[in-house]
């Protein structure tokens, strides 16, 4: 495509951001493979407490939900607002719907520069609960909206709530990920089963949500909060299992045997000396 419909060439734009994908690939082939993570002494004594395969399985498939359920909402959000702009109560015009989407994207991309410091700062585990009270908040506007749009500042409610909606989105992707990988031991089939709950969500929840705000268009932002509690709990799900995990590794709730530091360190080593010290 040449020209928009406007009749305004596109190609310059098209070559600026294959500058930046350039140059940004090639920042990123410079960049060493970092060695793989040893296991800490946290992970032995966790595998020893609980049973460790049916926990590492309810942890990668809420993640695979909690990133599928994510990946579809914030790319069936931002391509078929327009649409919920338009053909709903506020009957925007297509101009304004377009800039309407763009302080969706636009928020969204400053969240997500302002979530690389502040993931110095927090945990995952609390920078996703953030996330998610931003992202209950976005809907709660956009519903407020819905409640007032005979009113003139109904409309108001729509932007604003896209404009938190898309903050809050931001890092959810990367904080929930991380915390899964602090949870269980993220392999290349483990990261494997995730992308393709990712893929999945992807596909289904835009072709849910496009289908449905045609039909009817308030029920854009009953789809956005069906999906967005979709996620919502499976992280606090996880958000748990990981206050669960900080207990485990202090030693909460586990039978403590009197042995020595010097003889603990041995049975870790050598399962007759467990043995032993346990009949001294």
């Amino acid at each position: 495509m040449d020209a928009s419909a406007s009749g305004t060439s596109l190609e310059g734009a098209y070559y600026v951001f294959a500058s930046f994908a350039f140059i940004g690939s090639c920042l990123f082939a410079c960049v060493p493979t970092p060695p793989p993570r040893s296991k800490s002494t946290f992970a032995a004594l966790e595998t020893e407490a609980v049973p460790t395969l049916a926990r590492n399985k309810k942890i990668i498939a809420l993640t695979s939900l909690l990133i599928g359920m994510y990946v579809g909402g914030e790319t069936g959000y931002g391509g078929f607002l327009i649409l919920f702009a338009t053909s709903g109560p506020w009957q925007l015009t297509e101009a304004e719907g377009q800039y309407l989407t763009a302080v969706y994207w636009g928020s969204l991309a400053i969240g997500r520069v302002i979530a690389i410091p502040l993931s110095l700062k927090f945990k995952p585990s609390t920078q996703l609960l953030g996330d998610l009270f931003l992202c209950v908040s976005g809907v709660f506007l956009l519903i407020m909206g819905l409640v007032v749009a005979t009113d003139s500042s109904g409309e108001g409610f729509l932007w604003a709530g896209s404009a938190v909606y898309g903050l809050g989105m931001a890092s959810v992707f990367p904080s929930a990920f991380m915390l899964a990988e602090s949870l269980v031991d993220l392999t290349g089939r483990v990261a494997s089963v995730i992308m393709v709950g990712s893929a999945t969500g992807e596909m289904l929840v835009p072709l849910v949500l496009g289908l449905i705000t045609e039909s009817w268009a308030p029920g854009f932002v009953v789809v956005i909060l069906i999906v967005t509690l979709s996620f919502a709990v499976p992280s606090v799900i996880l958000y748990l299992y990981s206050t669960s995990t900080k207990q485990v590794a202090k030693g909460e709730g586990i039978k403590e045997f009197p042995i020595f530091e010097k003889d603990a360190e041995l049975t870790t080593i050598n399962p007759i000396a467990q043995s032993d010290t346990i009949m001294d």
